[in-house]
């Protein structure tokens, strides 16, 4: 039982995880355009979290 409920627990997760990065997507196209990623995201491989501050 306990595997059961730790396994539905990251089923949860994870479907958390695709909904905020489709949310944050879909904002992002609207307010930037197609071309989001690229003014978002260096060449070095920047993370979205290390240019988050840049959204505010």
């Amino acid at each position: 039982m306990k595997k059961e409920l730790l396994f539905e627990s990251y089923v949860l997760l994870f479907d958390i995880e695709i909904t905020l990065a489709s949310i944050i997507e879909k904002e992002m196209t609207t307010h930037y355009g197609h071309l989001w990623r690229q003014i978002f995201f260096a060449e070095g491989g920047t993370q979205l979290s290390d240019n988050i501050p840049l959204l505010f």
